[in-house]
């Protein structure tokens, strides 16, 4: 934990993808959807879109991280996309009509499941990798970091509840997208 690079990578990466999944995927959208009075099949649908991709990228980045010889730009791209797909979830709910709410937070949950495939793959080995002057054993190193980033599990939906009840449901996607871009940029051009 004293070492920068894991401190950065759990609270700019991991964390907050972890609380995305638990406190907008599984717990705003079906919420979001549910009041607006899209049925349960369609918002199914759309939570599935975003399982769907993420197990689509998770499967092709490894991959490509290798190609590409650097782990933190897709972590940090996985962040951008965190963002857009944030900024795309409150257009979703300012649409008129169901139906085309259900489109765009289709494509809003397409793109998260997108970003997270991009950071779910690679963030371990990031961690390990730039904690190679550690005395500490790779397993020891992933273990401590997978265990430390549920605290965004936990967190959440608590934080993201919070959030729709201070500043209402688009806005609150508009916060947390900036925070995506933010975490994106303070990641990109911090440190290792």
């Amino acid at each position: 934990i004293k070492i920068p690079a894991f401190v950065r990578t759990m609270l700019l990466v991991g964390i907050p993808t972890k609380a995305a999944l638990t406190g907008i995927v599984s717990f705003a959208v079906p919420l979001l959807l549910a009041e607006r009075g899209v049925s349960k099949e369609s918002i199914g649908q759309v939570l599935m879109s975003y399982a769907a991709i993420v197990l689509l990228v998770s499967h092709k980045v490894g991959p490509w991280v290798d190609r590409l010889g650097n782990s933190k730009t897709v972590l940090s791209l996985g962040n951008f996309i965190a963002g857009l797909a944030l900024i795309l979830l409150a257009i979703g709910l300012a649409m008129p009509q169901n139906w085309q709410t259900v489109v765009v937070m289709t494509l809003a949950m397409m793109m998260m499941g997108f970003s997270h495939g991009l950071i779910n793959a690679p963030v371990v080995t990031h961690v390990v990798v730039s904690m190679a002057e550690s005395q500490e054993p790779d397993s020891v190193i992933a273990a401590t970091y997978r265990f430390l980033e549920r605290f965004g599990h936990v967190s959440g939906s608590v934080l993201v509840g919070q959030l729709l009840i201070w500043f209402g449901a688009e806005h609150a996607m508009l916060v947390l997208a900036g925070f995506f871009v933010a975490a994106c940029v303070l990641f990109t051009i911090c440190g290792q």
